[in-house]
């Protein structure tokens, strides 16, 4: 008999042995949580973007912001840039969710409240940005305009396997799975049948459903005698404890293992700097990624994320809450990686499907207000492509009344005389 029968054999009856303790783990069991509310933050590891996001967005649930940003770091990256050069100092990427200077452009008196909440992650795809939208609106004070800046990557990255690989949905569905909107993760579930065979073996395989908890809990066990044991070993070897790592970061981690939870983020980790224009050679380096992730289009993936567009769009119009899709503007260098009907039908695509929701379109890629100055590599703005986005946009709101404009409501638009 083969090692891999013997061990797929063990494996089960080791599950066969454990599933009546850890039976309560079970998938299956969300429904008896509907009635909960949403996870408070002392629940919630302060580890991955998502979660840093989720921690503040928690704390402003008695204050909600009116305008919320989503996307990707198309989105994330320019709000801090443009933040760090205003406050002309480095803005933490890890505690740092709102645009301070869009809150001056659209907030007369500047005071109060932020008007702004950028819930932007990393290598959000058209499907995280789908269920964080479902996270937002299930308070009764949800933001009254959200504004989601797209790229092509959003909805054709051929390095995503599935919907339910991301780190948005790992979090988040853990939460939605505890409220009244089972709707909202099964939909994933029934996408492919890599999620669907996922979902079953998390049914029936407390083991394997477990596994995240198991490695959190295991990880959380042995960072803090790791550390301790630095400690120790500095202290009998006599050496000063600064030539020693005070402790084991998850910076450190990812230099050890790059592949270890790339997702995850300490704080001072991710530091946005002011005036940071980037380097004569910016576009080489981030091409050989996007070739990968454009390489053989796949219409599955396309067609899957463009579906959960259209969701976005419906749950948005439900809640009667207005949204402007942004396409985001992106070099000339990085857009040449796609055939030209590719491009033209992700376009197009946005148009059309924006159109029979409600939804305003913006196509900023074909604006003509952005150079190659712009551009940190060859699909991030910098600071000063932030600021012109965040003009541009703040102008739009303004010219065709997306929000309130009147006095006695927040936020106010109006022309506040900033030069960004």
């Amino acid at each position: 008999m083969s090692k891999f029968v013997i061990s797929c054999f063990l494996f089960l009856l080791i599950n066969f042995v454990v599933a009546r303790d850890l039976s309560h783990f079970k998938l299956s069991d969300w429904q008896k949580y509907k009635q909960q509310t949403l996870a408070g933050p002392q629940e919630i590891p302060k580890h991955t973007w998502t979660e840093w996001a989720l921690i503040d967005f928690e704390k402003q649930k008695d204050n909600p912001a009116s305008i919320v940003f989503l996307g990707s770091s198309l989105i994330l990256t320019p709000l801090n840039l443009v933040d760090a050069n205003f406050l002309n100092r480095n803005v933490d990427g890890a505690i740092h969710h709102k645009s301070i200077v869009f809150d001056r452009l659209i907030n007369n008196n500047n005071h109060g409240p932020a008007a702004t909440f950028n819930f932007s992650v990393p290598g959000a795809m058209a499907s995280d940005v789908y269920l964080i939208a479902n996270l937002l609106l299930q308070r009764t004070n949800h933001a009254d305009l959200i504004i989601y800046g797209v790229g092509p990557r959003d909805f054709l990255d051929n390095v995503l396997s599935t919907p339910t690989s991301t780190d948005p949905y790992r979090c988040l569905s853990k939460i939605l799975w505890k409220t009244n909107n089972s709707e909202t993760v099964f939909s994933y579930i029934k996408q492919d049948w890599q999620s669907q065979l996922n979902y079953f073996l998390m049914q029936h395989l407390p083991l394997y459903g477990q596994q995240e908890d198991i490695g959190q809990y295991l990880s959380g066990q042995f960072l803090p005698v790791a550390n301790s044991t630095i400690t120790t070993l500095a202290g009998l070897t006599g050496r000063a404890t600064e030539n020693w790592p005070a402790r084991i970061s998850t910076e450190r981690l990812h230099k050890l293992l790059p592949n270890y939870d790339p997702m995850a983020i300490d704080l001072n980790q991710c530091l946005f700097a002011p005036h940071d224009m980037g380097d004569s050679h910016r576009f080489e380096k981030d091409l050989n990624e996007y070739r990968k992730r454009y390489r053989n289009v796949n219409w599955d993936i396309y067609t899957c994320q463009t579906k959960f567009l259209v969701d976005l769009l419906k749950l948005a119009r439900q809640h009667k809450v207005t949204v402007l899709v942004v396409a985001m503007p992106i070099t000339s260098t990085n857009r040449k990686l796609l055939p030209d009907y590719v491009f033209t039908a992700y376009k197009e695509h946005l148009r059309v499907l924006s159109r029979p929701y409600g939804a305003y379109f913006i196509d900023l890629d074909d604006s003509g207000c952005f150079s190659d100055q712009d551009f940190l590599d060859t699909v991030h703005l910098n600071g000063t492509g932030g600021a012109r986005f965040l003009e541009l946009i703040s102008k739009y709101i303004t010219q065709h009344r997306l929000i309130d404009q009147s006095p006695a409501s927040h936020p106010r638009l109006a022309e506040t005389g900033i030069k960004i």
